[in-house]
């Protein structure tokens, strides 16, 4: 998988590290190797990955709207895919915050994602768009919502929304971002 290889360490040449840190007769220290090969969320290789666009899953892993959801695991995070009804691609956290039950249980229906355990549904952008137990002018659904990474039928961005706005995956477009420094 993606993320374990990863998290397991890259066996790099000693060329390719050397080119990275600019010397030729050392080698890679343990918090350099930690540098590289860490992606979970809020180290600086998540963040740098984040600001690009990530091939996740094959259009036919989803063949058919309001059909099964799958389980995803990218950049250490465990999420579910699924496609709605109107056929667009969703990828949120797979954690209900209501009871903490799998979203990967739920059933996909009426654009969305609901929770098999209290009926709480979510869409494509992580918004809870239905809380059955609320009466109907209840707005207490408008502030429930999961993590949810943007999806198109190319590829899903892990990164913020106004850093990952552009889709086309042969931009020359550069994004701005922080740079990132090997660590001292």
């Amino acid at each position: 998988m993606f993320c374990n290889a990863l998290q397991s360490g890259w066996n790099c040449n000693k060329v390719w590290i050397s080119a990275l840190f600019s010397c030729q007769d050392r080698r890679m220290t343990e918090s350099e190797n930690q540098f590289l090969t860490r992606i979970g969320p809020g180290t600086p290789m998540s963040n740098l990955m984040r600001q690009y666009w990530i091939p996740v899953l094959q259009s036919t892993d989803l063949p058919e709207r309001d059909g099964a959801s799958l389980r995803v695991g990218i950049l250490c995070e465990n999420l579910v895919a699924f496609r709605n009804s109107d056929g667009k691609v969703g990828l949120i956290d797979p954690v209900c915050p209501h009871r903490c039950a799998s979203l990967f249980f739920g059933r996909n229906e009426d654009n969305g994602l609901r929770c098999l355990y209290h009926g709480w549904k979510f869409d494509v952008d992580g918004h809870c768009v239905d809380v059955p137990n609320e009466p109907p002018r209840s707005k207490f659904n408008g502030q429930i919502k999961v993590t949810a990474y943007s999806c198109v039928e190319k590829m899903a961005s892990f990164g913020p929304p106004a850093v990952c706005m552009e889709t086309s995956c042969c931009s020359e477009k550069k994004i701005p971002g922080q740079g990132v420094t090997p660590p001292q």
